[in-house]
């Protein structure tokens, strides 16, 4: 599996990936963020600043270099290019956000020529939810929220730290 870019929601799949056996090549953009992804069970980091070839690596670094399997896209049409040169054949790319914009940039041709599936997903049902709740017990998974805890008394602080927070959600396009 691929997890693109780095959010707390990518911390979390990363935990769920892994804990399916998954093998996880995760993209980010700083060594900080690399190293809660790696203290995650992460296989494989690409800092996407420092190599903007991404897809073609992490197509390296998959099973028999033959593309990854499955692909959790949040970066929109900025890097939905490079997720299409990561794709193994019959793999499937799910679209859950924008962080990057919202235009078209890649033809949907793009999925003939990768044989893949892109799909675009917001949330899952009630029978998903209570299976991921099973894995987060039978797992032993503990979610990522920020290295920075504020009680309710502090929640108009806590407001004002999230909206400084690049990538967040009140900061930008949500995803």
């Amino acid at each position: 599996m691929m997890l693109r870019r780095r959010n707390l929601l990518i911390e979390s799949v990363c935990q769920f990936a892994k804990a399916a056996g998954a093998m996880v090549i995760a993209t980010t953009s700083s060594e900080k963020k690399a190293e809660v992804l790696k203290k995650l069970g992460a296989d494989h980091i690409i800092n996407y600043r420092e190599d903007p070839q991404w897809g073609e690596t992490a197509r390296k670094l998959s099973r028999n270099g033959e593309g990854v399997d499955h692909i959790l896209e949040v970066g929109g049409e900025g890097t939905m290019t490079q997720s299409l040169h990561a794709i193994r054949m019959e793999g499937v790319i799910s679209v859950i956000g924008i962080l990057s914009g919202g235009g078209a940039k890649d033809s949907i041709m793009e999925t003939l020529t990768r044989l893949c599936v892109v799909r675009g997903v917001y949330v899952g049902s009630k029978e998903q939810m209570e299976d991921m709740v099973k894995a987060v017990e039978e797992h032993d998974i503990h979610p990522v929220v920020d290295e920075k805890v504020f009680t309710l008394e502090r929640a108009k602080e806590a407001y004002e730290y999230m909206v400084g927070v690049p990538g967040s959600r009140a900061n930008g396009p949500a995803c």
